[in-house]
């Protein structure tokens, strides 16, 4: 036997479907981005410079810098460059570069550093451009430390 359904049903049916989707699937892909994001906040957060190790060491060399290598406390080897005074030394610079940059970011403000008696040096942080492991705010703290 056909079920019969009159035009009201129907229609109801229609609105409670479509209130249905209109205020459950927007909070549903709202907790869903929030959930992408957490999950992948150390790849979002920390964004390494794409820089062959190769080129690193060229440009090192070629601007008097000395490469410098740095074990962290749990055992991840770092890559530094010193680069020395030009005069007399008031003390040592120690610079870190920002997210995406490299060890010769500033090279401007190094070099006027240098002219006026400081020797900086340059520390890449883990997943950087001539360092090993991955960038995560644990590896940057241990690293700065």
């Amino acid at each position: 036997m056909a079920r019969v359904t009159c035009s009201h049903e129907t229609a109801t049916y229609r609105v409670v479907r479509t209130y249905f989707w209109l205020l459950c699937l927007p909070p549903a892909g709202y907790l869903l981005l929030l959930l992408a994001l957490y999950l992948f906040q150390g790849s979002l957060l920390f964004l390494p410079a794409r820089i062959a190790d190769e080129e690193v060491q060229s440009y090192g060399t070629s601007k008097q810098w000395r490469s410098v290598p740095l074990i962290a406390e749990d055992g991840t080897r770092l890559k530094a460059w010193h680069l020395p005074a030009k005069q007399d030394a008031h003390g040592v610079v120690i610079y870190a570069h920002g997210n995406a940059g490299t060890v010769f970011d500033a090279m401007e403000w190094k070099t006027v550093l240098q002219k006026r008696g400081w020797h900086v040096l340059s520390v890449g942080y883990r997943g950087s451009p001539g360092s090993d492991g991955r960038p995560s705010e644990w590896g940057l703290k241990q690293d700065i430390s």
